[in-house]
């Protein structure tokens, strides 16, 4: 048996909880197995620091202070950003 994709949501926040479950009920016609896990924001950035203790995957959003796009999305794909929860995608 495998185990579980975890998907971190941020509580008490249903702008996370319902896409995750909506994706979560998709990966599953596919026979995906996609675990919700219950988070805080603090502490979702907090385990960012390291590859090691970085969630699986983590739904948060980010909104632009100017419009460029490396303000925006490029620092969340830029491996100097690695470790920030931007980039925590490693």
């Amino acid at each position: 048996m495998r185990c579980p994709v975890e998907m971190h949501v941020q509580q008490p926040l249903e702008q996370t909880t319902q896409p995750g479950q909506l994706f979560q009920s998709d990966l599953a016609t596919i026979g995906i197995n996609l675990k919700l896990v219950n988070d805080t924001f603090a502490n979702m950035t907090s385990a960012s620091v390291k590859a090691e203790t970085t969630p699986q995957m983590w739904i948060h959003w980010i909104s632009t202070y100017y419009v460029d796009p490396d303000n925006w999305i490029g620092q969340m794909y830029d491996s100097r950003f690695h470790g920030t929860w931007k980039a925590s995608c490693w």
